[in-house]
């Protein structure tokens, strides 16, 4: 989110998760993803990326790696997958990998959206290009389905069971609550000291800058350890300091494989949540009392 206008990073969550989207589609289109969307492209994946990556670029992958970039850019609340499947037979057609379909859905203001670069990409036959404003990026529920209905879905559900609109209510009644709580001015965590221009102290940059130099030198480790492999790596949000917490998220494309055979792997950082939307001990934070003692032994393993 540190590259995203004053008006995203000061919006709704909703505002966030259509950035985030865009961002991650046309992101997936630079690292060679295309959308997965037929017998041929799981063929395809599975050569490039390996055999239980086959699903490299299809709806579900798409999911996934939308709801870590979510929570890495801090959008909290209970982030659902929508399932739509055919009604009748055709759901138990394993010969069609179309046979249901998936896209992230979350609840602002008490409707329900979801987010859909898989539709966009299937049409388009790239991710590049999604924009802030297409409509696969925060689609009403019902404007969904009914795009769905169109394609031959008829049944619609929680990926992880449950009813939609029984969700829809649960979680708006929890974010009406997150808003009352708030404006009656329960105490939040205090933000970090800032300096005048809105920089941080001089004892937060330099946590920071070792942390970062931590996790660094550790894909250099992998590296060193994988003989054949090359792995890179791209911050996609942070560090940065929240509360007493540095968060984090970035993406790892690893290449292996003999020299003009390479292939590339795209492995996405991913958090770990409560239903909620409270943080649980994840891949994107780490609390400032873990960061100084990262960076107490890496600094001691430097000066060796």
């Amino acid at each position: 989110m540190t590259t995203a206008p004053a008006s995203i990073r000061n919006g709704t969550d909703l505002d966030k998760a259509r950035f985030v989207t865009h961002m991650v589609a046309n992101r997936m289109a630079a690292q060679g993803i295309p959308p997965n969307a037929t017998f041929k492209g799981r063929l395809r994946a599975a050569w490039t990326s390996g055999v239980r990556h086959a699903d490299r670029g299809s709806c579900g992958d798409v999911a996934e790696i939308l709801e870590g970039a979510f929570r890495g850019a801090g959008i909290k609340g209970d982030l659902r997958g929508i399932v739509a499947e055919p009604k009748g037979v055709g759901r138990y057609n394993v010969a069609d990998v179309n046979r249901d379909h998936g896209a992230l859905a979350m609840v602002s203001g008490g409707k329900v959206y979801l987010f859909d670069p898989w539709q966009y990409g299937r049409t388009k036959t790239s991710y590049a290009g999604m924009g802030l404003q297409d409509p696969w990026n925060g689609m009403e529920l019902d404007t969904w389905t009914a795009a769905m209905r169109k394609q031959g879905y008829g049944t619609f559900s929680l990926v992880d069971g449950g009813g939609i609109e029984a969700w829809r209510a649960q979680e708006t009644r929890a974010q009406e609550l997150r808003g009352r709580l708030q404006n009656k001015g329960v105490p939040r965590p205090a933000e970090a000291t800032r300096s005048a221009d809105g920089t941080r102290s001089q004892e937060e940059r330099d946590l920071l800058a070792c942390f970062k130099a931590w996790a660094e030198d550790g894909i250099s480790e992998r590296n060193r350890s994988e003989p054949g492999a090359n792995y890179a790596m791209e911050w996609l949000e942070g560090p940065r300091l929240e509360g007493d917490k540095v968060i984090f998220a970035y993406s790892l494309t690893k290449e292996y494989g003999e020299p003009g055979k390479r292939r590339r792997q795209s492995v996405f950082s991913r958090g770990i949540f409560n239903d909620d939307g409270s943080l649980k001990p994840g891949q994107n934070w780490f609390s400032i009392g873990e960061v100084r003692g990262l960076c107490n032994q890496y600094r001691a393993k430097s000066r060796r």
